[in-house]
């Protein structure tokens, strides 16, 4: 048990959210489906980043087959991450983050 709460700790101190002093310890369930929804969120921005790798790629391979006239210039701006780094904040802890089921798992869709 001892190993198990040491793993949750050591799970705890990469999940994002608030870590001050002020902040309350999440439950074992808490921290596990924060890092599940988290974790869900990163492979949804990296299968998209994939995408849009491959889409370069492609538009560069283009690019050297096709004669031009003029250079090439490609800006690339990455956009802002649309999901959030911790959970908001809910009514229940007067402003703070909150780590109740209800609010880490209510994650929005993509």
């Amino acid at each position: 048990m001892h190993d198990l709460n040491e793993a949750l700790e050591d799970l705890r101190s990469c999940l994002p959210y608030a870590q001050d002093a002020s902040s309350r310890k999440m439950s074992k369930i808490n921290t596990l489906l924060l890092a599940s929804n988290w974790i869900r969120q990163l492979t949804i921005r990296n299968h998209e980043l994939q995408r849009q790798l491959a889409a370069l790629r492609a538009s560069d391979d283009r690019a050297v087959t096709t004669p031009v006239t003029q250079p090439t210039v490609y800006t690339v701006s990455p956009r802002p991450l649309n999901f959030p780094l911790g959970p908001a904040p809910c009514v229940k802890t007067l402003g703070q983050a909150c780590f109740c089921v209800a609010c880490i798992t209510n994650v929005p869709k993509q």
